[in-house]
């Protein structure tokens, strides 16, 4: 209950009280009248009555009083969080400049297309018109998206304080004087703060609602041009074998100065390589860093090899390391150009033109002229083909140029493949594909000839392009195969140089997937260029990007794909770290050299992290819920409480192997009194190789519950003890001096801690000392004590001092014989 009522109403229950009492000291004196008539009575009730109407009016007063300061704290709040989003905001300029840089890329991309058609639409103008208007529709869809947050945002607090204004208490003054002007100061105080906020907020919502329909109507515009591009591309592939033009040597229909075509192809192709340089700034990075990377490594290589001797001049079976960062460009740019989704023409280009510039350069003193000429030819032939190719609009004078480069390639390819220095060629490989390129050629020819003009572009760009690109996958292969080879013979245990790979694990030559990769990667590149790849591809990305819901769950075939691509690439990759930087099996001696040469245990944390990694970026990608990994961390709970505690005794303990350290890879240890060395940890097991050769695989639970003896974490230091025998007699300071001399001679014994000479005690046959001594490396133990045996025993025939061999001395009693009496 409030207090002012508490208030109101033990004054009305005093004076109640007061009231009886009066009441009671004339009940005597005075006759009682009929209650229902008594003024007494009646006063009372109307003195209730009044305390009762003054109660609730106090208590509707202190309500509303309530309810305005409410109001008034929500309409400061409002205000303090519309005036941080106002300041945050949204950059209406920027929004504006790229409105504009939109409309005059649009116009660009009109061009060709809308305006200016032409005789017939080509596939080229086409793709790229279609590549730029999906940039744009990308693009202004996010601005649209920016704009209509922004908007609703505004619009949500415009609706909050006006219901907030609309409430009629706030205009509902109190009958104290004080009371209003202290109510009316805290409204002059947030009318205020709300006045230059109010205007701001309509200042933002004008110019937002002015923008936004500009942006849609953009938007629009961009869809409807890019379903335009989509339906003449379709209409295009449709007649892709019919007429297109006239005969080569036929009337022109429609005629357009080159240069103009040279321009507006030059303006949309640059647009479209800009916009996908953007998009892509990480994947180069990522490219970047490869190279660098790869370039230490084959540097490594080369450095490693001229320690070991002096090079081939002829650098036969060598070319991977005569420039380490050429080589590096050409493997990583064939290889990984495969991360860039559905590239433009030029990007590509620039790819392929930068490999080939590099292999060139290799290529240079290495492979004979005749073959050097064909290599630059045939650069130079690829070159102005994919100039050609970024023309987009078709016209006479380009005709008259592709058929005079498809002449050439037809000419200078069967030259080639007629020519008798076909034993020079050291890929034979590279003859199939020349006689690709004459074959291609031979149809763009013919079907430039007689009018079908984006079929003869296609053949044209595919043969020189196919060309060069086989023959960078080629010496792509040759020199990983020629790096291989070189460091599986010069690295016999990884190195740090070399990222700890062990190439003695992973051979002299890539495996033959690799080739089949390679095929398939060329059939990809050369499918882009027809228009059918798309019509392939896209009702195939259509069917494993639809939804499918099984229950509640929902998913699509792409997720699943994703889900298994990234497990299974997270597996292989635990696999290959563990199959690369792991230890070769190796004797003591060679363990005491290179004990420390690969990441040891941490192999086993590495291997965690990224499968760990990889099952929850998997279960990411797939979008499955949380509550369905704890229904299967669950299921696993029981799994383990049903059946599976060896097995988790096993991965746990390969933990506390992996974090503690009480052994790491390469440690020399006794296990159950067998002398061997970690080879690997693994999650389960982990691997020694015994003295004998022999490899003991145990569990890990066990590894960790045996006593184990782990030389290594002393540094592989080990004591010495050796007893001798001296005769009775001998003087034993002279043996105590020979022995002290014999182990301070030996430079293997360590100074400290100092070997000791001790006499032990008396045999029964000898006098026995001790000797005891630490050595540097366990492995030479051996070989140490059996030289101070060897020292002992000629320092001591040299000394007079024998040492005596166990003895026994019989004595022989034979009784008297017996007298007859």
């Amino acid at each position: 209950m409030p207090r002012f009522f508490g208030k109101r109403l033990g004054l009305s229950i005093f004076l109640v009280i007061l009231g009886l009492s009066a009441w009671s000291q004339n009940a005597d004196t005075i006759k009682r009248p009929d209650s229902s008539k008594s003024p007494f009575v009646r006063s009372m009730q109307q003195l209730g009555s009044d305390e009762a109407a003054r109660s609730i009016i106090k208590f509707q007063d202190e309500q509303v009083s309530k309810r305005q300061r409410q109001l008034v704290d929500q309409i400061a709040r409002t205000n303090q969080q519309l005036k941080i989003f106002l300041k945050k905001g949204i950059d209406t300029a920027s929004i504006k400049n790229e409105l504009e840089e939109t409309r005059s890329s649009l116009e660009i991309v009109k061009e060709g297309v809308f305006v200016n058609k032409g005789t017939s639409q080509t596939h080229r103008n086409l793709t790229v018109s279609s590549a730029i208007l999906t940039e744009l529709i990308n693009r202004m869809s996010s601005k649209k998206y920016q704009l209509d947050l922004y908007a609703n945002g505004l619009i949500d607090f415009r609706d909050k304080l006006d219901s907030l204004q609309a409430d009629t208490v706030l205009y509902h003054f109190p009958d104290d004087s004080l009371k209003i002007r202290k109510y009316q100061s805290r409204l002059r105080l947030v009318v205020k703060e709300f006045i230059p906020i109010d205007s701001s907020l309509n200042s933002s919502l004008n110019s937002i609602e002015g923008l936004q329909p500009e942006v849609d109507l953009m938007v629009y515009d961009l869809k409807s041009a890019l379903e335009d591009v989509e339906l003449y591309r379709k209409k295009l592939s449709e007649k892709n074998f019919k007429r297109e033009f006239a005969n080569i040597w036929g009337k022109v229909g429609f005629t357009r100065p080159f240069k103009q075509i040279l321009k507006f192809s030059s303006s949309k192709e640059s647009l479209l390589f800009g916009f996908y340089i953007n998009d892509n700034l990480g994947k180069l990075l990522i490219i970047f860093i490869l190279i660098i990377l790869t370039t230490i490594l084959i540097s490594s290589i080369k450095k490693r090899l001229i320690q070991e001797g002096p090079m081939d001049p002829a650098f036969t079976g060598q070319l991977v390391i005569r420039y380490p960062f050429l080589s590096a460009m050409i493997i990583i740019l064939s290889i990984f150009q495969f991360i860039f989704f559905d590239p433009p023409f030029i990007f590509s280009f620039f790819f392929w033109i930068i490999s080939a510039i590099a292999l060139t350069i290799i290529f240079r003193n290495y492979i004979t002229p005749y073959w050097m000429t064909f290599w630059i030819v045939f650069i130079g032939l690829f070159i102005l083909a994919s100039a050609d190719n970024l023309i987009l609009q078709a016209s006479r004078t380009e005709r008259w140029l592709m058929a005079a480069l498809s002449l050439s390639g037809i000419v200078y390819g069967s030259y080639i493949l007629s020519g008798k220095q076909r034993q020079e060629l050291r890929e034979k490989k590279i003859l199939y594909f020349i006689a690709f390129v004459v074959l291609l050629q031979a149809a763009s020819l013919l079907a430039n000839t007689f009018g079908r003009f984006n079929l003869a572009k296609t053949y044209l760009a595919t043969g020189y392009v196919g060309l060069i690109i086989a023959i960078l996958f080629l010496w792509t292969a040759r020199l990983i195969n020629e790096a291989l080879t070189i460091a599986s013979r010069i690295y016999k245990h990884p190195d740090r140089n070399l990222f700890y790979i062990n190439f003695e694990r992973v051979g002299n030559k890539v495996p033959g997937f690799f080739y089949v990769l390679l095929i398939i990667g060329w059939v990809v590149l050369i499918g882009r260029n027809f228009y059918s790849y798309k019509l392939f591809i896209g009702p195939l990305n259509a069917m494993i990007t639809e939804e499918r819901t099984i229950g509640n769950y929902t998913f699509t075939i792409s997720g699943l794909i994703v889900f298994l691509a990234i497990l299974i690439t997270s597996m292989f990759l635990s696999r290959l770290v563990s199959f690369f930087a792991s230890e070769p099996v190796a004797t003591h001696e060679t363990n005491a050299k290179n004990s420390k040469a690969g990441i040891g245990s941490w192999l086993l944390l590495v291997r965690i992290f990224i499968i760990s990694m990889g099952l929850f970026l998997a279960l990411a990608a797939a979008g499955v819920p949380l509550d369905r990994i704890t229904i299967v961390i669950g299921a696993l709970g029981v799994g383990i409480g049903l059946g599976l505690q060896s097995l988790v005794n096993n991965l746990v303990s390969g933990l506390f192997i992996a974090f503690e350290k009480p052994v790491n890879v390469g440690d020399h240890i006794e296990v159950n009194g067998k002398p061997g060395t970690m080879k690997s940890i693994g999650f389960r097991s982990s691997v020694v190789t015994l003295a004998d050769g022999a490899c003991l695989i145990i569990p890990n639970g066990d590894l960790l519950s045996q006593h184990l003896v782990n030389w290594s974490m002393a540094k592989d230091v080990k004591k010495i003890t050796t007893k001798v025998g001296v005769a009775y007699g001998s003087n034993l300071e002279n043996v105590k001096s020979i022995l002290k001399n014999i182990l301070a001679d030996d430079d293997r014994i360590l100074k400290y801690p100092a070997p000791s000479v001790v006499a032990k005690e008396f045999n029964s046959f000898a006098i026995d000392f001790e000797l005891s001594c630490w050595v540097a490396n366990m492995g030479e133990a051996s070989n140490v004590t059996s030289n101070i045996i060897e020292k002992i025993d000629r320092d001591f025939r040299n000394a007079g001092i024998v040492i005596p061999f166990p003895q026994q001395e019989l004595h022989i009693h034979t009784n008297p014989p017996e007298t007859k009496s």
